[in-house]
């Protein structure tokens, strides 16, 4: 991955794990869609929308 979307996406997946509520949720939906607009990476976008949905289980208690 260069560089510069591997910064970008190392970004997102930090403030992912920083989450607490559900309107940081919204804004990483927000994130996400601005990071595949940005790099047309499905790949990247599929696993940011995952890493999303672990840590919405983790804080919602929802058992996998």
């Amino acid at each position: 991955m260069e560089k510069r979307v591997e910064s970008i996406y190392d970004w997102v997946c930090r403030i992912i794990d920083t989450c607490s509520n559900d309107f940081h949720f919204e804004a990483v939906d927000r994130l996400i869609d601005l990071f595949y607009e940005r790099e047309k990476d499905e790949g990247k976008k599929l696993e940011l929308q995952i890493r999303k949905q672990d840590k919405w289980n983790q804080i919602h208690f929802i058992l996998k």
